[in-house]
Parts: structure tokens; sequence; C-alpha cells
């Protein structure tokens, strides 16, 4: 079932059986629906987008707020928080807010889509997680009188009262648990994707901000991986970025985190190119008290580039690359002799125009390029090549007819030709290696060779970073002079 169909099936299956009645749910078909929905949370970029029917998201609906439906249900949760109520709010919004930082459903909710292979005995250390969770959100509260404790109550009884893994409760509660992180994920991909707005700060901010909380052997583990660059982590769970760092980690009347966690803040570097982040306002998520945010779903990739201990506030501060899902697979699988032929490898470049340096020199970056079709793998274009790279053109439209423009056309015309040289090492891959490894059509490969060799390129030269290139990574910049060649430029 790891098909995003199947998965929708599930989905709407689940929310039938659910809303209909206690009958029984059989725990194969549900450890199926749990691995497809695991292997979502893993590629927040897939080819195919959720999609629930209206009836089913009536039926989720209606569950949320039936108290004899859903035992696990986030209706009332920001009224009890003071961040407004839950009239107008869609059921898949609903489902985002028992994912929202501080909901005592959060932890179980980021378990089960990063946890192991599931299994019944896996689904117990759940509820018992759960059960703590609970436990701690109706110890901590200051509005007991609430309906959204009330229900907590009656989960909370019906944990601790659950038998083992073969008990039917446990099942049920697993599926619950499924259909919002589900429809949670749903609502975050029906929302717009991050996307460069030059000139808008608030929606196109060089980093995001967030307040995590993190155990000591979590943030240890961050540690841990900002000593080993290349390596990624995926495992943060649901994350609100903003465009400045939140001077308090929560809401007033939102529970404290667990004693045992300790908040510390996130800075994160996002993809401008096929960036899982989604923006979320108050007419999604119903936080009256907000504005848009940048939300990344449990299953992102990022790198960690520094943890420091305390920060500039007195909190951690761990900062973050957001990867794509190739971006992250390859950093993970980079080793020394690969590292060692990149030495040997001739200087490579990135060639620009005028028009387009000002913004990577000021993002101190040279960003991704769009995903080639059919893929999930934005790149920096690189070459080899010391002259100029033939393959890059810009087209006129000249009494009715297109027309690339020459090369002492485009320095007259765009600002002038300038190239970036790139650090050999920096992890780019071969055009046929990056080709094989983001599953490019063949089709495309030839149309893109046989394109490049009509303009005088050759694709032996080409190289493609499955991240972005930052400026640690450049060994100058140069401009173009028609009689003096590639002169550096001092910046």
């Amino acid at each position: 079932m790891n098909h995003p169909s199947s998965l929708n099936t599930a989905l709407t299956t689940l929310i039938e059986v659910l809303h209909s009645g206690p009958q029984d749910l059989d725990p194969h078909r549900l450890t199926e629906a749990l691995a497809s929905l695991q292997t979502r949370a893993r590629n927040p970029d897939p080819p195919e987008a959720l999609a629930l029917a209206p009836l089913a998201l009536a039926r989720h609906a209606c569950s949320i707020h039936d108290p004899s439906a859903y035992s696990i249900s986030p209706a009332g949760l920001y009224s009890s928080w003071g961040r407004g109520d839950d009239r107008g709010v869609p059921a898949d919004a609903m489902s985002l807010r028992a994912l929202s930082s501080g909901s005592p459903f959060e932890p179980a909710l980021t378990a089960l889509l990063r946890g192991p292979t599931p299994s019944p005995d896996a689904w117990m250390i759940l509820a018992i997680d759960l059960c703590d969770s609970v436990d701690r959100a109706l110890r901590t509260a200051d509005c007991h009188d609430s309906p959204f404790f009330a229900r907590l109550r009656q989960l909370q009884a019906l944990l601790t009262n659950l038998e083992g893994p073969a008990d039917p409760a446990l099942t049920r509660l697993t599926a619950e648990l499924f259909v919002h992180a589900g429809t949670a994920l749903l609502a975050l991909e029906r929302q717009p994707p991050l996307r460069r707005r030059p000139g808008d700060a608030e929606r196109s901010p060089p980093w995001l901000y967030a307040i995590h909380r993190s155990s000591p052997p979590a943030l240890e583990r961050l540690r841990t991986l900002a000593a080993e660059p290349g390596r990624t982590c995926f495992d943060l769970g649901l994350i609100r970025g903003s465009a400045t760092m939140p001077d308090e980690p929560q809401p007033q009347h939102q529970p404290q985190p667990q004693p045992q966690h300790l908040c510390c803040e996130l800075q994160i570097r996002p993809l401008f190119r096929s960036s899982a982040g989604r923006w979320i306002d108050d007419q999604v998520d119903g936080g009256s008290e907000f504005g848009p945010a940048l939300w990344f779903a449990p299953g992102v990739r990022f790198t960690v580039l520094e943890v420091l201990d305390p920060g500039p506030r007195g909190r951690p501060l761990v900062r973050l690359a957001e990867h794509s899902r190739l971006g992250a697979h390859w950093a993970g699988t980079r080793d020394p002799q690969a590292q060692a032929k990149a030495r040997e490898r001739p200087p490579l470049y990135h060639y620009t125009l005028g028009r387009a340096l000002p913004g990577i020199v000021d993002d101190g970056e040279i960003g991704v390029a769009e995903a080639l079709p059919g893929t999930q793998a934005p790149a920096v274009w690189l070459t080899t090549r010391e002259d100029w790279e033939p393959s890059i053109v810009k087209s006129v439209v000249e009494d009715g007819a297109r027309r690339e423009l020459t090369i002492d056309e485009l320095r007259e015309h765009c600002g002038g030709l300038f190239r970036v040289r790139v650090d050999a090492q920096v992890g780019a891959l071969s055009w046929a290696r990056f080709a094989q490894m983001a599953e490019v059509d063949p089709s495309l490969v030839d149309a893109l060779d046989a394109s490049g060799r009509a303009r005088g390129a050759d694709p032996r030269h080409w190289f493609c970073c499955p991240w972005s290139v930052p400026r640690a990574s450049w060994r100058g910049i140069e401009i173009h002079q028609p009689e003096r060649g590639w002169v550096a430029l001092e910046l």
C-alpha cells in the first residue's frame, strides 16, 4: 500500500469505519496503512497529492466534534489555550492542530509518522507515551472544566485500562492517530509552498526561526550530526517557522513542555525552490493570534550546520539547512573515495548574468534551480567549461519569431556575464550520475543533451549540486570583459 492512491483509500476507509461505530478493525490492514503513511511522511515532495472526497472529510469533521466517535480529538484545544475557537476551521486543519507543538497528541502523532515498522507492540509503546502526555496536560492545565479536557479525561481512562497489544481498543486508538496524521499532512499539502518573492522579506526570509522542544539525548544527537558534515536528520517533527525568533515558546495557556524536555531555538535556511515548507495562515489554522507562518511536516530533511549551547539568548541554538530528498540521500552516501576524486576534478563554475548576481551575493549562496519535470531533485547547475556555458540561453521575439540572444547580446541586455568559481569538493554529481539518481526520464536526458550539443555545449562538462552552494564554497566571482577575458571582482 505504498502508492499514494492506496493511502487515500486507507484514510477514507478508516474514517468511515471510525465514524460508523466501534466495529473491529483489521490490525493487518492497519499495519499496511501505517507503513504507507510513514513512507509518505519521509517523502515530503511526492509525485501525487493526498486527496479525500468531501464526504470523507465531512465524516472526519463529525467524528472530531462528536465525543462518542473519536477518543482522540483536537476539538476545543485552541479555545482551551486562548487561541480562538473551531468555527469555520476545515476538518484536516483541525487534525493539524492535533499535531501542533504543545498538543497532548503531538508526541504520539510525530512518533507515528517517523517511527519504526508498525506493529501492535509498537502501538502499545505509542499508547504509553500518549497516556503520559495526556496525564501531563491534565496536571498542568488551568481550565479543567472545558469540553476539551472533559474529553481528555475520557481518553485518559481508556488508555489506563488498555490490556495489551491484543486489545481492540488499542487498534482503534492507533487508527485514530493514523487518520489525524494523514489528514494533517493533507492540510499542509494543500497550502501554497515556499517560493522566492523578491522584495518581500516576510515571504522570502533568508532564515526561518522556531522554538522546538527537544530532549537532552536528541540535542546531543544534533551535536553529533553537526560534527559530521553532510549528515542529515529528518525526525524533528512538525516545525512552525517565522521570519523572526519567537519571544516565547508557546501561548500563555498552553501546557508546559515535559520536565525531561528543554526548549531550543532553531534557525533554518529553507530551499526556495522545491521546498517542503507550506504557508499556513489564520484562515487555515484558526489561530487568531498568529499571522502567516511556514510549517515543515515531519520527515523533511535538514543538515545540521551548527549547535550553540548556550546560544545568544541563553537557550541552545541549532542552525539547520533544508535538503531535498536527493540531497539528503547523496549527503548520506558520500565517501572518502568520492571526495578524493573530487579533488582531482577541474574547477567548477556557475555561470550567471548580471541581473541575477545581486540576489546570489545578498543571499550568500547559489540557490538551487527548479527540479526537472517528474523529479523531486532541485539542483545548482555547474560546469567545468572555462570560457562560457553555451547552454545558458535567453530568447527574444522579433517579427513574431523567437530568436536566441548571442553572447554579446546577453552581455549588453542582461547586465553582463559573470561566473562564480566553486570548490570542487562541494558535493556535485556529474550530470549523468545526477540524472540516474534523480530518476530523470531518459527521453528528457536525451533532449537536454541534444539541445546542449546543438549550442556547442558538452554534457560531460555538466555537474549538479543537490543543495545550495554557500559563500564558504565560493572561490571567487569574475566578470567577463571582451578585451581581457575573465577578471576577478573584489566584493
